[in-house]
């Protein structure tokens, strides 16, 4: 199982062919956006079409997919946010993981986000997770914090609540695993923390 998320542009027949012969099972990707401007400018390096075929070559040798996506990175507006959804709905990976970006201290982010006129809110160590459900910065010129979070529960409820993807993946729902992330989806979609 590769879970933590595999660069997409590392990806090709000869090596899924190699892991499928091993057992690999899985196969997760850190996508991140689905605009391309964005992920420039984290910088990611790598581009939308490498991600499409990379998830199209691991559904042909029947790996269960998983796509990781951030909201709230520096520059995003709800128009970028709407691409990365409609990209996780387009790519149709089998699980789709939509977490808030979170600056930790030290990192090129913080520094970048201090240094371009942005505010970091934080009162303890416990606001520093990026599966908070919560928005910690505001940058100007991008989205506000409670937008973020907004499309951060819009996301897992848009792809979660279609029929056609309810149907195809209730069968794997009893595989190891697999309960315990449906149980997050629902947590974040119907309990995540709302400002007030």
């Amino acid at each position: 199982r590769l879970s933590n998320g595999v660069r997409a542009d590392n990806i090709d027949e000869e090596l899924l062919k190699k892991l499928k012969q091993a057992g690999c099972d899985y196969i997760a990707f850190g996508v991140e956006s689905g605009d391309q401007k964005i992920l420039d400018g984290i910088p990611k390096k790598i581009t939308l079409d490498q991600v499409r075929t990379a998830v199209g070559l691991a559904k042909k040798h029947r790996l269960t997919v998983t796509c990781f996506f951030m909201f709230g990175l520096i520059g995003d507006t709800k128009e970028t946010m709407q691409r990365t959804l409609d990209f996780a709905l387009e790519l149709n990976p089998d699980i789709a993981l939509f977490n808030i970006a979170t600056p930790y201290p030290g990192t090129k982010m913080w520094s970048r986000i201090l240094g371009g006129g942005g505010k970091i809110h934080y009162k303890s160590w416990d606001d520093f997770h990026h599966t908070s459900g919560k928005m910690i910065y505001i940058y100007p010129g991008m989205a506000e914090p409670y937008e973020v979070e907004e499309f951060y529960r819009k996301a897992n409820s848009k792809f979660y609540f279609r029929m056609k993807y309810i149907i195809n993946q209730f069968p794997r729902l009893f595989l190891p695993g697999r309960m315990a992330v449906a149980f997050r989806g629902l947590n974040r979609i119907f309990f995540a923390s709302r400002r007030k």
